[in-house]
């Protein structure tokens, strides 16, 4: 038997031992009447219906692991047959990565009869290809007539697919988010916060464990207090979501940061369950605008100063022209309207 374990044989012997101990009688059919031959008949038919017409994929093996019954199901789903060249045991049809799984599984089942062990295999299908099946283990061997291990195999390869895919899907949001320049919170429908990424500190100047389980708004600036709660219940309320609001939240040192607050609505089966944020520092970008403004009043100021004196300077051209001109002399300056 090819379980892969070094006392698998020793294990077997007392298992043997153990099972035709607890032989249960009850599962022993009497023949004692035709009326009992006949019900028994009708038994046997109707258990042999359902099993050629069940949606199961199930598979009995015998003490050394011999593949003794495939149900028609798992045969038109695998193409598996028994006898032949490429099924033997349950080593031909199980992944050699999951080979440790399966002979747990197995020996776990031969120490406990009657007990089902559940793990996860890779068993396989047609044309050589695996597929993910949820596999059951049960020892049987102590029931007359059944003397075998049955292994229920559920497929489950979508669902594991897509379950990986899920968590592959999460793994890269969880990079995407530590490594992003932006603040990212996630809120309940009380408003308190239940994520904040680790950029709290480089965005707003503040230390984000703090505020998890606490209610927003926190540390925003008197002035745009108002404005940013109004949004923020229209968000909650209507759905409005709020995009680029720019306001400012005062750090630790009681200076004032300028951000830029985006955040939509997730609603989970039509209930609205939380509010996803993303706030970005603009601190820099507003200084350097409000270094611009102030540029500009100041090249305002030089330009008017210009104009004035270029206004006082034909202004004074004038003067001379019309004092020349009573002196009888030609004009000077020629003077552009």
């Amino acid at each position: 038997m090819k379980t892969g374990s070094k006392n698998i044989n020793e294990i077997t012997e007392k298992v043997v031992a153990v099972n035709s101990n607890i032989q249960n009688d009850e599962f022993i059919a009497p023949v004692n009447s035709k009326k009992t031959l006949r019900s028994n008949k009708d038994s046997d038919l109707r258990h042999r219906f359902l099993r050629e017409n069940s949606m199961e994929m199930i598979c009995m093996i015998d003490i050394d692991s011999k593949v003794i019954y495939l149900s028609p199901f798992i045969q038109k789903q695998t193409g598996w047959e028994i006898g032949s060249t490429v099924l033997k045991e349950t080593i031909d049809f199980v992944h050699s990565d999951d080979l440790k799984i399966q002979t747990d599984l197995f020996v776990k089942a031969l120490l406990n009869p009657g007990v089902s062990f559940t793990g996860i295999l890779r068993i396989k299908s047609n044309n050589d290809k695996y597929i993910w099946a949820e596999s059951s283990f049960t020892n049987f061997f102590h029931i007359n007539n059944v003397n075998a291990i049955v292994i229920c195999f559920k497929d489950i390869d979508e669902l594991k697919k897509a379950n990986d895919n899920l968590k592959l899907g999460e793994e890269v949001f969880k990079i995407v988010v530590q490594n992003s320049l932006n603040l990212t919170t996630l809120t309940d429908e009380n408003d308190q916060l239940i994520f904040i990424s680790p950029q709290c500190k480089n965005v707003i100047g503040l230390d984000g464990e703090k505020f998890v389980g606490k209610a927003m708004p926190f540390n925003i600036h008197p002035d745009d207090i108002k404005i940013c709660l109004e949004k923020w219940m229209n968000l909650k309320t209507n759905s409005e979501k709020i995009l680029h609001h720019q306001y400012r939240l005062i750090d630790t040192e009681g200076s004032f940061r300028w951000v830029s607050h985006s955040a939509s609505r997730i609603d989970f089966e039509g209930k609205f369950k939380f509010i996803q944020s993303s706030i970005r520092n603009i601190t820099e970008q507003k200084n350097n605008e409000n270094i611009i403004i102030q540029k500009n009043i100041e090249l305002q100021r030089t330009n008017n100063t210009m104009v004035d004196r270029e206004i006082k300077m034909i202004e004074l051209k004038q003067e001379i022209n019309e004092l020349l001109k009573r002196l009888g002399e030609e004009e000077k300056y020629v003077i552009m309207e």
